[in-house]
């Protein structure tokens, strides 16, 4: 007869959220099996049996944040009638949601992987690949723009998208630091100045 294993004592999802906000708060280093033993409401034994250490469950954390992250980023690129629109309404939404309360301040990508030096390599891989997947996403959005007509042929869309992305980073770093969502909307604005000419939605 197969085992199975005994039923968990807690509600999984909500010991999910919780670890993600204090990974979110104090980053993958700055975080202690005993902050988040007391955060999840768990005893170390379940965290071990239900997400195997630390590291794993940053990881489902990390997954449950971008999973989040991405569902209202690519509603938000379908819907836009333009490039340009998309990535201004990806910036609008980044000012607001960075400062939101509810939550620590800033993007838990950004912020985990500027506390994360010396995290082990799985994290940091999975850190690395929701980056860049991030990155791509913005890409496609500009190489649809081309394609739309919204973007001159020639622009580079890789670069591009890297320049918005590294904004987004440095605006989830003002956001830590106490920026407001009226700066963070002026940096926003100050970045579609950069818009390849040509466009003219």
């Amino acid at each position: 007869m197969k085992k199975t294993g005994r039923p968990l004592s807690f509600d999984r999802e909500a010991a999910v959220e919780n670890a993600m906000l204090v990974f979110w708060r104090e980053g993958y280093e700055g975080t202690s099996l005993t902050t988040l033993i007391s955060e999840m409401g768990i005893a170390s034994q379940s965290l071990y049996n239900a997400f195997g250490g630390k590291e794993q469950l940053f990881i489902e954390a990390l997954q449950r944040y971008v999973t989040r992250s991405d569902d209202s980023t690519n509603l938000t690129f379908t819907k836009a009638a333009t490039a340009k629109i998309a990535i201004r309404q990806h910036l609008e939404a980044a000012a607001t949601n960075l400062v939101a309360p509810g939550h620590p301040s800033g993007c838990m990508l950004t912020l985990a992987a500027s506390y994360c030096a010396t995290a082990p390599a799985q994290a940091q891989a999975t850190l690395a690949k929701y980056r860049v997947e991030h990155e791509t996403r913005i890409k496609h959005r500009l190489d649809r723009g081309i394609e739309e007509g919204d973007l001159p042929p020639e622009t580079d869309t890789a670069v591009t998208a890297s320049f918005f992305m590294t904004v987004l980073q440095g605006m989830s770093t003002q956001a830590r630091y106490g920026a407001t969502k009226k700066k963070l909307l002026a940096i926003a604005r100050s970045a579609m100045c950069a818009w390849p000419e040509g466009d003219q939605s």
